[in-house]
């Protein structure tokens, strides 16, 4: 079974792809003292030309379904310092991928 690893560099490119005009940072396994580390830390710039705002996204990664409540459990502690917070699990091949 692969690596969760493999799978940041697609959500990355997803994201810039989207996103890349706004974002600020693009962080993997980033340490956060006492809370943990989340698999991907995005900052997206959600400001306008006169003001100056960001967000702080989380995306946690998990290779199976398999302890849903574990994995959902780990994200929602990640919302003391995220704006946002998201599990990304890949599902069976003939799944269409993330959700």
């Amino acid at each position: 079974m692969p690596r969760e690893e493999k799978f940041y560099s697609r959500i990355r490119n997803e994201l810039l792809d989207k996103y890349g005009h706004e974002a600020f940072a693009f962080h993997e396994n980033f340490l956060v003292k006492n809370i943990g580390r989340p698999d991907i830390v995005f900052v997206i710039d959600i400001g306008s030309e006169w003001v100056s705002d960001f967000e702080i996204w989380v995306i946690e990664v998990k290779k199976k379904k398999e302890k849903i409540l574990d994995s959902l459990t780990q994200t929602l502690k990640y919302s003391l310092f995220a704006h946002r917070c998201y599990l990304a699990v890949k599902f069976g091949k003939r799944d269409r991928g993330f959700s």
